[in-house]
């Protein structure tokens, strides 16, 4: 019976230092000055948080090889509908360190359609989405409160820039 209340009274004891350990992670991320996305979540220190603001765009796809339509038994050419999903994901793994800073690693990726143009072919209708990526993945070390900032070195997209904020909250 004594264990069994000693072993309860330490599960609550471990729910209330683990509450202490949360950590507030926040993604920001900026074309130039303007920031365009700012997406944050609270984690328990060693948890990665799963940031992404995107959305789906639908266009018109022309099959990826002939046996695609003769799979479907027809002679007839169809375009087929596919989806872009583009805007911003990140992976966020933040450690709290001995010394009270916190280890973030990061893998993210901000996907933008540049162009989409579209033409007839076989006298369907296709779009061609052309998009551009930027992604990284490091492990940086910070201070509570203060921000791992991931400059772009991409000569397409120079003024945009990801900024990762980690705050250990109390």
């Amino acid at each position: 019976m004594k264990k069994t209340l000693i072993a309860l009274a330490l599960l609550s004891l471990a729910g209330t230092a683990s509450a202490a350990e949360d950590i507030l992670v926040q993604a920001d991320v900026y074309r130039g000055s303007e920031r365009i996305y700012m997406i944050s979540d609270v984690v328990d220190a060693g948890t990665t948080a799963d940031l992404h603001k995107t959305q789906s765009i639908k266009y018109m796809s022309a099959p990826s090889a002939p046996s695609d339509r003769e799979a479907g038994g027809t002679s007839e050419w169809k375009a087929e509908e596919k989806t872009l999903v583009v805007g911003f994901e990140a992976k966020v793994t933040p450690r709290l360190l001995e010394n009270g800073k916190i280890s973030i690693n990061t893998d993210y990726k901000y996907t933008t359609l540049t162009e989409m143009k579209s033409e007839k072919v076989n006298g369907v209708l296709v779009d061609y989405p052309k998009t551009h990526v930027l992604s990284g993945q490091s492990q940086q070390i910070v201070k509570s409160g203060t921000h791992a900032d991931f400059d772009n070195i991409d000569q397409d997209h120079r003024d945009t820039r990801v900024v990762i904020t980690a705050i250990k909250m109390m």
